[in-house]
């Protein structure tokens, strides 16, 4: 009888166990190839005739392609013949994204690739929300903060940095303070940034002391802030540059609460890394960032990339994949 009661409670835990959503990702670290799959790319290789590498994107050669997404079009049975190009819509011409060189936002250049296509997509007007995902050290924070400091004299009034508070690990509990005060363990990644697309030609006594200056010089002229997301309800954002980092710490509910705060001549640009998330409840599928990816690569508002290659440093980038 213990033996039949034993086993029967064995098989009613697996029947629990196993109508669990995602339960083999709360019990498995998931493989990254598995994670790379959970989102779209934002970008795709087609390969196609020598002659048809052109402006238009036949419909019946190359179907279910989606607005803003980067092709790189290779040419057949070669090696160097390729084209990157924006792609809109079967009725309009692609935008041909130019050799990395000849891009900038506020002396920043982009360092690969994908880092380009992101580029191209920013500098779109018609595009009003970037989402970048990669890993840690692929440079989602240079380049969406080259792009602010580059829009101030372009249109926007100024730049709102938002990130969830969520610890890495335990948390310190109470900090005291005022509400920038107890936000600044959070924005030290952006000084950083700063630090590095405002190097100041003369030597300083410290780089501490030059990312100070710096981040000093922009809240004191108020171009930019720092905000947590909990202060958004019933705001309504104009003429701003908003940067929503650690996207993946957010829930859906965040996500649509923030975009609905949107106003004017705004814009969004929100980052985040699928494979470090915090927040107990929330995983590679269900966070805010991979809803907003996966439901807004059918609008033509919204553009995605996908960062790949890290530029932290050799150690940084090994541990991202095997940690």
């Amino acid at each position: 009888i213990i033996d039949g009661m034993i086993g029967g409670g064995k098989n009613l835990i697996s029947s629990i166990v196993s109508s669990l959503p995602n339960v083999e990702m709360w019990l498995h670290k998931p493989k990254i190839e598995q994670i790379c799959m959970l989102h779209y790319y934002g970008h795709i290789s087609l390969e196609a005739a020598k002659t048809l590498i052109k402006v238009w994107i036949d419909e019946e050669q190359h179907p279910g392609l989606f607005p803003n997404q980067v092709l790189v079009l290779k040419a057949e049975n070669s090696t160097h013949s390729s084209l990157l190009a924006v792609f809109k819509s079967y009725k309009e011409p692609l935008l041909r994204i130019p050799n990395k060189e000849r891009m900038s936002f506020a002396g920043v250049k982009p360092l690969n690739k994908e880092q380009s296509f992101a580029f191209k997509l920013l500098d779109d007007d018609e595009v009003s929300c970037m989402t970048i995902a990669g890993r840690a050290g692929t440079g989602k924070s240079m380049v969406a903060m080259s792009y602010a400091i580059d829009r101030l004299d372009k249109g926007i009034e100024k730049i709102m940095v938002l990130k969830p508070t969520v610890a890495v690990g335990k948390d310190l509990g109470f900090l005291p303070g005022t509400l920038e005060e107890k936000l600044e363990p959070w924005m030290e990644s952006f000084r950083d940034s700063l630090d590095v697309i405002f190097k100041a030609e003369a030597e300083m006594s410290s780089s501490k002391s030059r990312k100070l200056r710096i981040y000093e010089e922009l809240v004191s002229q108020q171009l930019i802030e720092f905000k947590p997301l909990t202060h958004l309800r019933g705001r309504s954002i104009q003429n701003t540059l908003i940067i929503l980092d650690e996207a993946q710490n957010t829930s859906l509910h965040e996500i649509k609460t923030l975009l609905t705060r949107v106003g004017e001549g705004s814009k969004v640009i929100c980052i985040g890394d699928v494979e470090q998330i915090d927040v107990p409840w929330l995983d590679q599928q269900n966070n805010g960032l991979t809803y907003l990816i996966e439901r807004g690569k059918t609008s033509n508002i919204i553009g995605h990339i996908t960062f790949i290659k890290a530029h932290r440093s050799p150690i940084a980038d090994w541990a991202s994949i095997h940690l």
